[in-house]
């Protein structure tokens, strides 16, 4: 792990939710430095949003508070995009150093990680109102003793049926299956191992396959998912290597025949790792080139829009001095290419980012 540390983040982490044609399922974001901190929480959670009429769907910002009682504010998306705030704006977590935040494919429950007291959060989601509602219990534990855990990333299924936690300072990841109140339960077996420094943990998008960035050890550990119970095991081979300092965000193409991870502190020729999914077992396989460059810095987060045509990586706060988001045109073979320009300009240390299609 590198010495600034995922706490020193101060992140931030996004969801959002629809009303149009029905919920559209949230997943975790990646985290986005961000100083200040959010507004008050209330200890109730009747909020409501604006006039029904006027609202097409709901998001959720995770405050982590420099460290200290994390909060997720809530919000009305309007007709017009902008979002406003509920009657009970923000909600506590329940933790400290909250920081990423995953719905459900129903939209009906949302759960967040307390990085710095082991937990993660769960909550039911109004469907009518979008107010945030914790579950009992409010949060689970990620351990049973009282050492460090450090839950991180979050995914849960595409079914619905699971979910899964990422522990840095254990080496493994967490996994659960959601009762049909929106609670987390322990699988057996409740966890597995998933290299010396797990990050990211995503889903592709059948669902049969998990993947987890491993930041010290620098690669990437591939799973089957079992679709019977939910529980993971290690592919053959278990882990698939990457070129640089430390493995950070996964993406994948919608067809979910290409995936991408990000390499934090790479140079910029190997700031983006990209690979083909194997169709059948779900092993990756390195492209040629195997890496991409940033556009003159690394990358921290990356993101395919929903058309599969274009992805979006940014430079992140780990010290390029860059202010930038790099572009790319995704090729008919998965490889992908910086645009002109290559970069776009953009706030200090840029970390999450996602696409809406139209």
């Amino acid at each position: 792990m590198h010495s600034w540390g995922k706490a020193g983040r101060a992140a931030v982490a996004l969801a959002v939710i629809g009303l149009l044609g029905g919920c559209a399922g949230g997943a975790s974001a990646s985290p986005q430095p961000s100083g200040g901190t959010a507004p008050a929480p209330s200890s109730g959670a009747a909020a409501s949003a604006p006039a029904a009429a006027s609202v097409q769907g709901f998001a959720y910002v995770v405050n982590a508070n420099g460290g200290g009682p994390g909060t997720v504010s809530q919000y009305a998306i309007g007709q017009d995009g902008a979002l406003a705030p509920l009657r009970v704006p923000a909600l506590a977590t329940g933790g400290n150093n909250a920081q990423l935040i995953a719905v459900d494919p129903t939209s009906r429950f949302a759960y967040v990680s307390n990085v710095s007291s082991n937990t993660v959060a769960q909550f039911s989601i109004d469907p009518a109102t979008g107010a945030l509602t914790p579950l009992s219990p409010a949060t689970i534990s990620m351990g049973s003793d009282s050492g460090v855990y450090y839950p991180w990333s979050i995914a849960v299924h595409p079914s619905g049926k699971w979910a899964y936690v990422s522990l840095g300072q254990r080496g493994k990841v967490n996994e659960y299956a959601i009762g049909s109140d929106g609670t987390l339960s322990p699988m057996n077996p409740p966890s597995v191992p998933a290299g010396g420094y797990p990050d990211t943990i995503a889903l592709d998008p059948s669902g049969k396959h998990a993947y987890v960035s491993d930041g010290r050890e620098n690669d990437v550990y591939q799973y089957t998912i079992d679709q019977a119970s939910g529980a993971l095991s290690q592919m053959t081979p278990a882990t698939v290597s990457t070129d640089g300092t430390y493995a950070e965000a996964i993406a994948f193409d919608p067809s979910g025949k290409y995936a991408y991870v990000t390499i934090v502190g790479a140079t910029s020729a190997t700031a983006v790792e990209q690979f083909r999914i194997d169709q059948t077992n779900g092993t990756l396989s390195p492209m040629s080139p195997p890496t991409v460059a940033a556009g003159g810095a690394g990358a921290a987060f990356i993101t395919v829009d929903a058309s599969g045509k274009y992805a979006y990586a940014t430079s992140g706060d780990t010290g390029w001095g860059s202010t930038t988001v790099a572009q790319y045109e995704v090729g008919p073979d998965g490889t992908l290419t910086l645009m002109s320009p290559p970069t776009v300009q953009t706030g200090g240390s840029p970390w999450g980012i996602t696409t809406v299609h139209r």
